[in-house]
């Protein structure tokens, strides 16, 4: 084999592209990276080079990088994950059960993949976003899990250089930001309560839907609801009640319910448990309840969405981007959906038959 063979067929390094370039081997590596402290214009051009030259990463030098960078946690702040929460630092619902199984799923999974996590809040005083990103910039933090759990689609997206961050998010909400997405399965987890109801022996089941939340949720709800209906006859689609504002909801329920007559509700809203109570209704015995969460209400029948390992899988997708240097908005954002499993309680009568799935699930 001649000598120019093997040259072509030699990997094409950070040098290479340096010397062809006109800056250092430094300059290429933090371009890769995508780092901000390298000119946008210098960005470009080194990637264009790198992909005219084929420069190809080494997976197995990214992954012995990454073990010494865990092995020099306490000195390398690369280690260092932010934990971004949609909200103030005082802010009530943070002492959900939910926001706290995340939280604690996201510190679990750091741990063991070597990296430390801070949290940050959006409307913080004494940390404002401009000021947050110069914290995030000078401490080389560059892996952010944006904790948007509680958002609404009219919340505004914090002013951030998220070109220079890989991040993840817990929300459909802000399309305009492409990035990678960890989300509840809501479309099968809402199948899977249909089906739980059904082997109570419910054949009119409701959905009494807030819209604002089938909305943000693509209408995963309302769509596996509709689906599941036309998959048992038997089953006739009752209406939907729209959850408005709280002091017009439990009359406009109540309503709606004594005219549809279910025998087997799916909600997100665990009052309704109470507003059925003090109306008279037997719960499981005139009306089964199911949750579409049950973390804040454990007594109850409904589905247990594992937050803990969403915040976990939240972990493992950004480790992912940081170890391939997927830095920035993602060209093609990938969305990775967790499934929750059925939690029986107090809220549903016995089963009378075996649960039979109207889809095939991943529990």
């Amino acid at each position: 084999m001649s000598s120019k063979s093997k040259q072509d067929q030699r990997r094409v390094t950070m040098q290479d592209i340096a010397d062809v370039v006109g800056v250092t081997k430094a300059t290429v590596s933090l371009a890769l990276k995508n780092d901000p402290r390298i000119s946008k214009a210098m960005r470009a051009t080194v990637a264009a080079k790198a992909e005219e030259m084929q420069y190809r990463p080494s997976p197995l030098v990214n992954a012995l990088m990454q073990e010494i960078r865990t092995q020099r946690i306490s000195e390398d702040s690369g280690t260092t994950m932010a934990v971004l929460v949609a909200g103030a630092p005082n802010d009530k619902r943070l002492h959900l059960r939910t926001y706290n199984s995340v939280l604690e799923g996201i510190k679990k999974q750091a741990e063991t993949q070597g990296f430390r996590i801070e949290i940050f809040f959006t409307q913080d005083e004494d940390t404002p976003m401009n000021r947050l990103q110069r914290i995030l910039r000078y401490r080389g933090i560059r892996g952010l899990i944006y904790f948007d759990f509680f958002t609404k689609q009219t919340t505004d997206l914090p002013e951030l250089e998220w070109d220079s961050l890989a991040v993840i998010t817990f929300s459909r909400f802000h399309p305009e930001l492409r990035v990678n997405r960890v989300l509840l399965d809501y479309q099968q987890n809402t199948s899977m309560a249909l089906d739980h109801l059904r082997a109570c022996g419910c054949r009119r089941i409701g959905l009494p839907l807030g819209h604002n939340l089938d909305a943000g949720l693509n209408y995963a709800l309302s769509s596996a609801y509709l689906v599941w209906c036309h998959l048992h006859q038997d089953q006739k689609p009752i209406p939907f009640l729209p959850m408005l504002e709280a002091e017009k909801t439990k009359p406009a329920f109540i309503k709606w319910m004594k005219k549809h007559k279910p025998d087997g509700i799916i909600t997100h809203q665990s009052g309704i448990i109470s507003w059925l109570k003090e109306e008279g209704f037997r719960v499981p015995e005139d009306v089964a309840v199911a949750l579409t969460n049950v973390d804040e209400f454990p007594e109850a029948s409904g589905v247990d969405n594992r937050h803990e390992v969403v915040g976990g899988v939240a972990i493992n997708v950004l480790g992912g981007q940081l170890l391939r240097n997927e830095i920035g908005q993602q060209e093609v954002p990938r969305l990775i959906l967790v499934p929750g499993r059925w939690k029986d309680g107090e809220t549903t009568g016995p089963a009378l038959n075996s649960v039979q799935l109207s889809t095939s699930r991943i529990a």
